[in-house]
């Protein structure tokens, strides 16, 4: 700005000395003349001064606007103002009343706002700045960008949960740890059945340290789920969530009691659902939820709870070789715990046939039936050996394992509608489930 305010001086002390000669050199012009000259050495000292105010005004506006700048990229990386917003976040300075004539000085001052304007709004377009690509998901809350879940959540909901959650010790005229179990009510623990061995010598252990003794209400090999009965005035509930279907990816995490009033946490996702485990109850057990999480044979009966602490499973442990991070459901876990309180018994839904362990060989898959029992309710709606079965009670059959959580889950004299395949065409069907004999499940642990 200085370079061209001392080019303009320079320019003016010319004209000025132009005008010097020619008046050396007129003598005998005309007063009118001189008047003339005067009036446009007047004009040019008037121009001086509008561009003096003109560069001084400037001069007080750069600053504001270098800072207002420097704002507003603050607020774009942060995420609080959208770039459409800097048409109205510069102000248009206002400059004093002047000749409307181009000058050098002026050009490169208006290059170099607009050079800064512009560089703020490539940063903008290629997502430097206010995160061009951002997903229109709500992100995600991670604590770094490789967590596939925020692991804070674990400690937050693990000492939510944890006083919730008791140890369960089980054993002759002495009892020793096996596994933990939930407090569901104030005098009902819900723990997994295999862990009791068809022993009724059990006590829990809470948080505190207190050693109460418990009545086993009753047990469900079917679903791996057993009810104790304890009597205490202090015992915090864990509150069971909804029965709606986890889902595949949702954030889960175990809380399992331990030792010493300790307790354990895991976080992880859902992974898979309705797998049939043996989990060393003598029948395969259905429906079960899997998880990413690994659990060891001691955390079985914990809680698996979502990042609301409310439990959503009940954490189990195949008894040989088979998937791990399992879980029942909070969706028969709540049908089991009703059956047990009521009538110390459950009863689940059957409609006696043997199916191949393998998907059928086709695209979608299917549950391909290998026997028919006599009699059964299968029978009487027609199904026979081969039959594929691809959608059970409108949700479709990929194999074994939802064919037989599909009918489980169902309570005797309930119907199911079924579709299945015959010699390439689709037939329709609803079963009326019946009870298992619990010598078939023996022999066929996996039947439906």
């Amino acid at each position: 700005m200085n370079g061209g305010l001392g080019k303009m001086n320079r320019y003016l002390l010319a004209g000025a000395s132009v005008i010097g000669l020619m008046a050396v050199g007129a003598q005998e012009a005309r007063a009118q003349d001189l008047k003339s000259i005067q009036s446009q050495i007047d004009s040019l000292q008037s121009m001086v001064q509008s561009q003096q105010a003109t560069i001084k005004a400037l001069e007080k506006q750069v600053p504001e606007i270098l800072t207002r700048l420097g704002e507003y990229a603050g607020l774009l990386q942060g995420g609080r103002v959208h770039p459409t917003e800097l048409s109205s976040f510069v102000s248009t300075p206002v400059l004093a009343p002047r000749e409307t004539r181009p000058r050098e000085w002026a050009i490169g001052l208006g290059a170099a706002i607009a050079a800064v304007l512009a560089t703020v709004l490539v940063l903008v377009a290629f997502g430097a700045l206010g995160g061009r690509h951002r997903s229109p998901l709500p992100p995600p809350i991670v604590t770094s960008a490789n967590d596939p879940v925020d692991y804070a959540v674990a400690e937050r909901v693990g000492a939510v949960v944890a006083p919730s959650v008791v140890t369960v010790r089980v054993g002759g005229d002495t009892t020793k740890p096996v596994g933990s179990g939930i407090i569901v009510t104030s005098d009902r623990i819900v723990t997994t059945a295999h862990l009791l061995n068809g022993t009724s010598n059990v006590d829990v252990v809470t948080r505190n340290g207190d050693v109460l003794p418990a009545k086993v209400v009753g047990s469900d090999a079917q679903t791996d789920v057993a009810l104790l009965s304890v009597t205490s005035d202090d015992l915090q509930l864990a509150p069971l969530g909804a029965s709606n279907p986890l889902r595949i990816g949702q954030a889960v995490v175990a809380v399992t009691a331990t030792r010493g009033g300790y307790y354990k946490v895991s976080i992880d996702v859902v992974s898979d659902r309705d797998a049939l485990v043996d989990t060393g109850t003598g029948i395969d057990v259905a429906g079960l939820v899997e998880t990413g999480i690994r659990v060891s044979p001691d955390m079985a009966g914990g809680a698996l709870v979502d990042r609301n602490a409310t439990v959503v499973g009940l954490l189990t442990h195949p008894a040989g070789t088979g998937p791990d991070g399992l879980a029942v459901p909070v969706s028969i876990l709540r049908d089991v715990i009703d059956q047990l309180d009521s009538s110390g018994k459950v009863a689940h839904g059957w409609i006696g046939v043997v199916v191949n362990a393998d998907d059928a060989d086709r695209p979608q898959g299917g549950a391909q039936i290998q026997i028919v029992m006599d009699d059964s309710p299968a029978k009487k709606a027609g199904l026979s050996a081969g039959d594929v079965v691809v959608r059970a009670g409108g949700q479709p059959v990929s194999g074994r394992s939802d064919l037989v959580a599909a009918v489980r889950t169902l309570r005797p004299e309930d119907p199911l509608d079924l579709q299945y395949v015959r010699g390439g065409r689709t037939h329709d069907t609803t079963v009326t489930l019946g009870v298992g004999d619990p010598r078939l499940l023996a022999a066929w642990p996996a039947m439906g």
